[in-house]
């Protein structure tokens, strides 16, 4: 791999493929489509940046607290100031959220429990030193046939339904109008889109070392809180993979695009590792000016399926027409045309031959050595099937004839 980044990386990079069975054959639970394999591929790319600043990680048969089944996460952290909140967040928050007791009934509140909780831990391992660093964080886990979604910043996650994107999670920028309140009412202020004019982005682990940022261990939240928003979304049989993206890449790929870049190279290699990986240097290739990390999850081991018109069993069927504009110029280079065979036949030694009125524009042979400059072989060859009537106007003929032999009337 060319990237960094990762759960289990050095600083040298990862590219890691994870693959899982929930089991064999997709099952339904509690109306929720049980996807029967969950594939996963994750990539990291250090960008133009000097440092790599980003985590992700995979896994798959996690085993939660007053679960039967085992659970799948997928995380994402985007780090600034370094990579030491990054790395933290990584080893602790999926353990802090399958250790709370309530995450079986209650999986949501768990969550932002869990997220508030590792935020807490954060603060406590700094130490006399302090750490200057902070980052973003994305969590995704699959637990049968949901998915939980809890963002805290400006990853995002984008879900592919036979090829309709759908976006999972929420930028949290402070330009945001809801989160722009939250920080005035906090205390904050929102300048340039910046919080306090120091951090673009609205909810984040970390950064106690800025002033005025976090609250007091215990009292009442800054500005900045790690708290989520979590999503829940229950999968059907048309879901078909999970792009989850730090924001290296939404800053040049819109969630449709990445969806349709990612359907198009699963179908041609079936690998969310590589496709994970085209997507990461894709974002490069258009000048993202970041770290780009991306994880793909796939919910079946068979490639997305092509996509077709819906309702619609026989292949669509267009008439041909012409502007009025058109059929004057079309009218004029024929006469132009036929003017100058015309005289040629008349300037020939051979005898003069009284001209044919013209009744079918196929009928003229394109390869004729009389006919003039005006018109091409290649553009009479595209006219042809079209009739000239006798007043002057053109009328497409159908492909098709009906029952009494006469030519079908043209769709429109």
């Amino acid at each position: 791999m060319n990237g960094e980044g990762g759960a289990e990386a050095d600083d040298a990079g990862r590219d890691a493929t994870t693959a899982a069975s929930t089991s064999g054959e997709p099952t339904e639970q509690n109306g929720s489509f049980v996807p029967p394999s969950i594939r996963s591929g994750e990539h990291g790319e250090l960008g133009p940046r000097r440092t790599m600043e980003d985590a992700s990680s995979c896994r798959e048969g996690v085993v939660a607290e007053g679960c039967d089944d085992p659970l799948a996460f997928y995380c994402l952290f985007d780090g600034h100031g370094g990579r030491g909140c990054a790395d933290f967040l990584n080893e602790r928050l999926v353990a802090n959220i399958t250790s709370d007791p309530s995450f079986a009934k209650d999986p949501a509140q768990a969550m932002r429990d869990a997220f508030q909780r590792t935020d807490e831990d954060f603060r406590a391992s700094m130490g006399a030193e302090g750490d200057a660093s902070g980052s973003t964080a994305l969590a995704l886990c699959v637990r049968g046939g949901t998915l939980l979604v809890a963002n805290a910043g400006d990853c995002r996650a984008v879900l592919s339904r036979r090829g309709r994107a759908t976006d999972l999670s929420t930028d949290q920028r402070p330009s945001c109008s809801t989160e722009m309140s939250r920080i005035e009412a906090a205390g904050g202020s929102v300048e340039d889109g910046y919080i306090n004019g120091h951090l673009g982005v609205a909810r984040a682990f970390g950064d106690f070392h800025i002033e005025g940022l976090k609250g007091k261990a215990g009292g009442e939240p800054g500005p900045l809180i790690a708290t989520p928003e979590v999503e829940t979304h229950a999968l059907t049989h048309e879901d078909e993979f999970v792009i989850m993206a730090c924001d290296g890449l939404w800053d040049v790929f819109s969630s449709h695009n990445a969806v349709d870049f990612t359907r198009l190279a699963l179908r041609r290699h079936n690998d969310p590792s590589t496709a994970a990986r085209e997507l990461a240097l894709e974002a490069l290739r258009r000048d993202s000016c970041d770290n780009v990390t991306v994880i793909v999850v796939c919910f079946s081991d068979d490639p997305p399926p092509d996509k077709r018109v819906e309702g619609r069993t026989a292949p669509m069927r267009f008439g041909r027409t012409i502007s009025s504009e058109g059929l004057s110029s079309l009218q004029k280079a024929i006469r132009d045309d036929d003017e100058a065979a015309i005289e040629a036949i008349q300037n020939s030694p051979a005898p003069a031959m009284r001209p044919r009125g013209l009744t079918r524009v196929s009928s003229i042979n394109p390869s004729s050595p009389s006919r003039g400059k005006n018109l091409s072989g290649g553009f009479l060859n595209a006219l042809d099937n079209l009739d000239l009537s006798m007043e002057g106007s053109l009328t497409p003929l159908a492909e098709e004839t009906n029952t009494r032999g006469s030519p079908a009337s043209a769709e429109k």
